[in-house]
């Protein structure tokens, strides 16, 4: 096992932290700067669904990166422009457990482009 650097264990530590608490609802707070490479991103993927598959906690993720989004998530919710508003929500049904073949897959790919389409035509339509 390789050993972490001590951003990535205090991304570690917060990620557990958050999943262990009693709440069924957790917001984690990770600072995801700090998690910039993407085999170290993609570590702390699966481990958060690791986490999830172990606890089935709800969790509110957060990102900008729909390839993320869609791995990681049952549902997107896509905002509009200013003033954020739900544009869509979109289910996702992939299987689970979620691993490497799915990250490949054609419909994890089509979710993405499905997703890259309405963030456009909403970008688009607040460009005026």
């Amino acid at each position: 096992m390789r050993s972490m650097s001590a951003r990535m264990l205090a991304a570690v530590f917060a990620l557990a932290f958050s999943t262990v608490a009693m709440a069924q609802t957790r917001f984690p707070n990770i600072p995801r700067e700090q998690l910039t490479d993407a085999q170290t991103r993609e570590q702390m993927q699966e481990e958060l669904m690791s986490l999830w598959e172990r606890t089935r906690k709800t969790v509110v993720f957060v990102t900008h990166d729909i390839d993320e989004a869609v791995f990681l998530a049952d549902r997107v919710v896509v905002l509009t422009a200013r003033p954020a508003r739900i544009r869509e929500e979109v289910k996702i049904d992939l299987p689970r457990p979620r691993d490497i073949e799915v990250r490949k897959s054609v419909k994890l790919l089509e979710y993405r482009n499905y997703i890259w389409d309405l963030i456009r035509s909403e970008s688009r339509r607040a460009a005026g």
